[in-house]
């Protein structure tokens, strides 16, 4: 049997070749960046069009007609697929380190470029998600959007790395997500500015479907690098010294720094290392249990952390300090269980308390601090503790037993707290429409932990 593959990866090469060659959009941005005028808005744009045109070339050479038994087997897939990722990456890693070159010589950084690392185990995955399919037509798809969205992840990429020099070297990294055509409200909760690298979620390099939110980094004039140190960076850039004496200022800066940034956390930001101890099972509910890890480094708390999220010091610091603001909120006394969990553990929720074991869980997206203004999770759970406090003092503890007296009990109480705050069927949904749906399921104990979260949001 012939090896199909050999004619499918010429054809496809040859309409890729033919439409970046007849591009005026990726002519229109080279010439952008030949003349030294192009940033990293246009690398994004120039990955969308790399990404656009390979995905037509696949669509147009390959189909369940030209493959055997209309099945695209892994030897197809990684002989045609993968080498035409690569090229892309190629097309787009030149385009966006020429960019970052640029951006340095502006910005008179004298570091080189960095370049990023082809991802295979992305492409693998493309691969292997095309072979695992019993027919190519229920798996086209792949080679649509998601080329798209691996090309984009190039120029992010290039970023991360290269920001990562920077940081290195003293300077303070911002990076910038922007929203594109009409954007969803988890887009819209990603746009803006960030810090490198604590202040950077890691959701900000994310896109869904059809997704073309860009990500954008610029060094600015390079003060930055003066403002923490001396102005000796710019002397050196602009001397061009040599090899030896620049290599050894930047050992010497990157020394300086680490001291500086050890300095810093231990004594400003106190932002205790999420360091791992026991093993323990959390019953999220009655079809979800996560498997989790002690956080040993606070031990003023009982924390968790599940083992499918790699949670940063930062978020975790940020996300028990609005749980602690919270309690003194509400004037809650006694302390729960903290459990932080993630997408991979299959919860859609923000967060939930557990009235019988204390036990609060949260989503790690919440520490993002977009997500926290127009949410406050940790004040509407801690509100739930607060109910929980309250029928504890009347009725004693909270077990399996009495807890749907706990629940009709508590929903009682706060049907009579909204009615006198004037809460009815038809004006709920302005708190919002997760009230709105409670109030008709009659979990006016949900209600109330709405308009008290929404309160203090406002």
């Amino acid at each position: 049997m012939d090896d199909i593959s050999i004619g499918l990866l010429k054809g496809i090469k040859k309409s890729f070749s033919s439409g970046v060659e007849d591009s005026k959009t990726i002519n229109d941005l080279l010439k952008k960046l030949d003349d030294k005028k192009a940033d990293y808005e246009d690398a994004q744009k120039y990955a969308i069009e790399v990404g656009e045109l390979l995905s037509k070339s696949f669509e147009e050479n390959i189909d369940s007609a030209s493959l055997p038994n209309g099945k695209m087997y892994y030897n197809i897939a990684k002989k045609v697929v993968d080498p035409e990722l690569k090229e892309g990456f190629e097309k787009v890693s030149d385009y966006s380190t020429k960019v970052q070159k640029n951006l340095n010589e502006d910005a008179k950084i004298g570091l080189k470029v960095q370049k990023p690392v082809y991802n295979q185990a992305r492409s693998n995955g493309i691969v292997r998600r095309l072979a695992d399919a019993e027919s190519y037509d229920d798996v086209s798809w792949i080679l649509k959007d998601p080329v798209v969205n691996f090309h984009q992840s190039v120029v992010d990429d290039t970023i991360k790395v290269n920001a990562e020099a920077h940081y290195k070297v003293g300077m303070h990294p911002k990076i910038t997500r922007k929203v594109a055509g009409k954007a969803c409200d988890w887009c819209m909760n990603l746009a803006g500015t960030y810090e490198y690298p604590d202040d950077v979620p890691d959701e900000v390099y994310h896109r869904h479907r059809d997704c073309r939110c860009i990500v954008t980094y610029n060094p600015g004039n390079g003060k930055a690098v003066q403002d923490v140190h001396t102005k000796k960076w710019s002397e050196i850039s602009s001397r061009k010294e040599s090899n030896v004496e620049y290599t050894r200022y930047v050992n010497e800066r990157q020394r300086e720094t680490k001291t500086s940034l050890l300095l810093q956390q231990e004594n400003t930001q106190n932002y205790k290392p999420v360091i791992r101890g026991d093993s323990k099972i959390f019953d999220y509910n009655s079809s979800v249990s996560l498997n989790v890890k002690k956080v040993d480094s606070y031990k003023d708390y009982d924390i968790y952390v599940s083992d499918n999220i790699n949670i940063k010091r930062k978020a975790l610091h940020n996300i028990k300090t609005r749980n602690v603001d919270a309690m003194n909120e509400w004037g809650i006394k006694r302390k729960p269980k903290i459990v932080i969990f993630g997408e991979k553990d299959g919860i859609t929720a923000y967060g939930k308390y557990d009235a019988i074991t204390n036990t609060v869980f949260y989503s790690e997206d919440i520490a993002d601090k977009r997500l926290h203004n127009s949410i406050r999770t940790e004040y509407h759970e801690m509100w739930h503790m607060k109910q929980a406090e309250n029928f504890v003092a009347k009725h004693g503890e909270i077990t399996e037993k009495n807890y749907f007296e706990y629940i009709k009990s508590t929903c009682d109480e706060a049907k009579k707290n909204i009615d006198t705050l004037g809460i009815t069927e038809y004006n709920v949904s302005e708190i919002s429409s997760y009230a709105a749906k409670n109030y008709l399921f009659g979990r006016f104990d949900e209600v109330e932990a709405e308009y008290k979260a929404l309160v203090k949001k406002g």
